[in-house]
């Protein structure tokens, strides 16, 4: 994920993101992919309240940038991450 770092910006001193710049990114895949799996099985006000929860919690920088970011998010991952189907 180190070559697509112009996409994403990960933030040096965040309150609450991964242990490093490598496990960022991949939190940034993995909330993403968490927040797609919640979409399809709790609905969107669920999700929403789940993900306001854990934006206070843990990765609080990631878990706020897919929030806001989404769509541009689920760009990077659509093309770079091979997901299952």
């Amino acid at each position: 994920m180190r070559r697509y770092r112009h996409a994403i910006h990960i933030r040096q001193w965040g309150i609450h993101r991964a242990r490093d710049e490598y496990s960022s990114y991949v939190h940034y895949v993995v909330c993403y992919l968490e927040r797609e799996a919640l979409l399809a099985v709790v609905g969107p006000t669920e999700t929403a309240r789940i993900f306001t929860f854990w934006r206070h919690d843990h990765y609080t920088d990631i878990y706020t940038a897919v929030m806001t970011d989404a769509d541009a998010i689920g760009e990077i991952v659509t093309q770079f991450v091979s997901t299952p189907q």
